[in-house]
């Protein structure tokens, strides 16, 4: 085998390791926003960052912290990342990435617990730590939709 095949071998498993590193936050979060489960996948000194909607945190206690109290404002969610874009360094030690968010889901707003839907999108950081992919940054943009985004939906019959 050539050390480009390789090198494009390790990138691809890097990049398929990053991708499930990426469900298993989303597993976390719709498992009542785990936050032992979310922290253990940041970097010890790692950043989640939901801007002014949702605030910003450091490091595992910052985000366990903030995790502990998600399930008081957002009670259910089923978090669907999607399109990513990943491009891993070039030391195969670090990579960023970017993913679409559409999160059905739960949120109490004043002790009124209302159906909603959250979009946006995310753009991470990682780094590999001892052979695992880890985040080094979180940065979360998205905005509160009190329904499905209107339209008429296909018609009877017609192609989807």
């Amino acid at each position: 085998m050539t050390e480009a095949a390789n090198i494009d071998g390790q990138r691809l498993a890097d990049v398929e390791a990053i991708r499930a590193l990426k469900v298993r936050y989303a597993r976390f979060c719709d498992d009542g926003y785990d936050p032992e489960g979310i922290a253990s996948l940041f970097t010890e000194d790692g950043v989640w960052d939901g801007g002014k909607l949702f605030g910003r945190c450091e490091g595992h206690d910052g985000i366990k912290a903030h995790f502990r109290g998600a399930p008081a404002r957002i009670p259910w969610a089923l978090h669907y990342v999607l399109c990513p874009e990943i491009e891993v360094g070039p030391d195969g030690a670090d990579a960023e990435g970017t993913w679409y968010l559409w999160q059905p889901c739960q949120v109490n707003r004043h002790g009124t617990v209302t159906q909603a839907y959250l979009a946006g999108t995310y753009r991470d950081r990682y780094v590999k730590v001892e052979g695992a992919w880890r985040f080094r940054h979180v940065q979360v943009d998205a905005r509160w939709l009190e329904a499905p985004p209107p339209g008429p939906g296909p018609s009877p019959g017609s192609p989807s």
